[in-house]
């Protein structure tokens, strides 16, 4: 089922935190941290598809406050 959840781990309290959203609801995308930006790629917006070509044209990025 796709879903737009984003969760951020706060490794000081040892748990992941519920941030804003993605715009778009997806399954089986990938995210790279950038910098900065968290950068998501591909995905299908419907259940049951993974890695068609068709979901590969969604690129989404926001910006998390990640330091060390």
């Amino acid at each position: 089922m796709p879903t737009n959840n984003v969760f951020r781990l706060d490794a000081v309290q040892g748990k992941w935190i519920e941030v804003s959203p993605l715009p778009t609801a997806r399954n089986f995308a990938r995210a790279v941290l950038f910098g900065n930006d968290v950068v998501v790629v591909g995905g299908s917006p419907t259940t049951g598809s993974s890695h068609s070509s068709a979901s590969s044209a969604i690129v989404e990025s926001f910006h998390a406050d990640c330091q060390n």
